[in-house]
């Protein structure tokens, strides 16, 4: 199985936390690994992180009315 691919401003989140911790990508680095901006999460509010694909999954867009 083919791992996930993000692109540089994909909204993303992680896959399984006990909270909710959402971010952006801002940066893509070599392999499957992605430097992501978190927007929420009492660990990670603020925070900009390397993170491997494997641990987010992308977030969905809201429906638009």
């Amino acid at each position: 199985m083919a791992p996930p691919t993000f692109q540089k401003g994909d909204r993303v989140a992680f896959k399984e936390s006990p909270e909710v911790v959402e971010g952006k990508i801002v940066k893509l680095w070599k392999g499957n690994f992605y430097k992501v901006a978190w927007d929420s999460g009492l660990s990670y509010q603020g925070k900009t992180t390397l993170v491997s694909g494997n641990v987010i999954r992308k977030k969905a867009e809201p429906e638009v009315c």
